[in-house]
């Protein structure tokens, strides 16, 4: 006699749950690429109905429960399941994107910066600070990969992606852009050591230095260009006569 869920114990109900787990997963060892995809829609397809008729109390509760099962499950997962969880999103992520339009992605992109907008204005000074520290260490460990031409072609589109960005900029964006940066500055010169003063104010002195040079020799290039002129323009004048 089978007992209802409410009714049964503690090692009744994880044996029922080991046994449904194992259940699904020969089931889905077994299953074709056809019925997967057929599972995977019917599936959509209930939550996508399921969700629509959800209250936003109900939403609430089931986005912080997903929320609570994401971070438990991401805390237990070993390194080489992290990479394989890593890899299949950005293949499933790379596959949607090729199939998306124009349309589809302008929405995406303006979503996506919406929702970037409102994650940075709710947090805390520690997340932003892990925030901004993983970045730093993504970025170094892309760039230390990189080779010379990817490096080269890297440093191009950033400063034409620059320039482009400093071109529609309006007075306030820049002022606020430009504050910004004294204040990063100022934050980053008052914990810097003695010794990293002097290195970085020797560096600052070797670039000055070289602008000067190349401005110097682009001037002189520039007068002898315009004596050059004049020297001509002169003698062909005295050739014809008065």
């Amino acid at each position: 006699m089978r007992l209802s869920r409410s009714q049964e114990s503690e090692g009744d109900r994880e044996a029922r749950l080991s046994a449904s787990r194992e259940r699904v997963a020969l089931s889905r060892e077994s299953e074709t690429f056809t019925e997967r995809e057929s599972r995977l829609s019917s599936q959509r397809t209930r939550t996508a109905t399921l969700r629509s008729q959800e209250s936003i109390e109900e939403r609430e509760v089931r986005l912080s429960a997903a929320r609570e099962s994401n971070a438990l499950s991401l805390q237990s997962e070993t390194f080489t399941e992290r990479e394989s969880r890593l890899s299949s999103q950005r293949t499933r992520t790379a596959a949607l994107r090729s199939q998306e339009s124009i349309a589809e992605r302008e929405v995406r992109l303006s979503a996506d910066r919406e929702r970037h907008a409102l994650s940075r204005e709710s947090e805390t000074f520690t997340e932003r600070e892990s925030r901004l520290s993983s970045q730093r260490t993504r970025t170094m460990t892309l760039r230390s990969q990189e080779s010379i031409a990817e490096r080269e072609v890297r440093l191009s589109a950033d400063r034409e992606r620059h320039a482009l960005s400093r071109e529609s900029e309006t007075l306030t964006e820049r002022e606020s852009r430009l504050s910004s940066q004294r204040t990063r500055t100022m934050t980053l010169r008052s914990q810097e050591s003695i010794v990293e003063r002097e290195v970085r104010m020797s560096a600052d002195r070797e670039r000055h230095a070289l602008t000067r040079v190349r401005d110097f020799h682009r001037k002189g290039i520039a007068l002898k260009f315009a004596k050059n002129s004049d020297h001509d323009f002169a003698f062909s004048r005295k050739r014809r006569g008065p």
